[in-house]
């Protein structure tokens, strides 16, 4: 499969749109749809993000001799990369405000492409009974691909890596059927 996704941004016209939630509750995939955001709209949650591509193929073959390979790969675009300044409290209880260091979505992490491989046999014992041998091998290319990192950028822990993609992995199993 390949999934494309353009993020498009509806900004409200007041002489005409002022019926339509839709462009008046979110702009660009935020609330608000400014630069500066309240410490509980941002950062915002990853399902908001603009990814505008991904692709996923996977494939299992039976081999002779009860033999089975299978593969999945996925090839994602990175998801944009939004750092900011977190504002000192403000009086009157307003609390703090983030603000983009530059225009949301324009940097983005790096593309990431994934890997796993599969395969198993079956060896029969008796009529009813069998075992079956498994490998699994997830991330098959190593990628170390950074996935999020800290974005606030006045913190002592700014650009921190918080999450990679996980590393290469090898599984063994063994299945028993009685």
């Amino acid at each position: 499969s390949v999934v494309f996704n353009r993020e498009r941004e509806f900004l409200p016209q007041a002489d005409r749109d002022y019926l339509d939630p839709t462009n008046v509750a979110l702009t660009n995939g935020f609330e608000g749809g400014s630069s500066v955001y309240t410490a509980t709209t941002w950062p915002p949650s990853a399902n908001l993000r603009n990814i505008p591509w991904v692709t996923k193929l996977g494939g299992m073959y039976q081999f002779p001799w009860d033999i089975t390979a299978a593969a999945n790969f996925i090839g994602q675009a990175g998801s944009p990369l939004n750092l900011y300044l977190q504002s000192p409290t403000r009086t009157s209880s307003l609390g703090t405000v983030n603000v983009l260091l530059q225009e949301n979505n324009s940097i983005r992490y790096k593309d990431y492409y994934q890997l796993d491989l599969h395969a198993d046999k079956a060896l029969k014992l008796t009529a009813n009974r069998k075992i079956t041998l498994n490998v699994d091998l997830f991330n098959a290319f190593n990628n170390n691909v950074v996935l999020t990192q800290q974005e606030r950028q006045n913190t002592a822990s700014a650009n921190n890596v918080l999450t990679n993609l996980a590393p290469r992995v090898a599984r063994f199993g063994v299945k028993f059927v009685v």
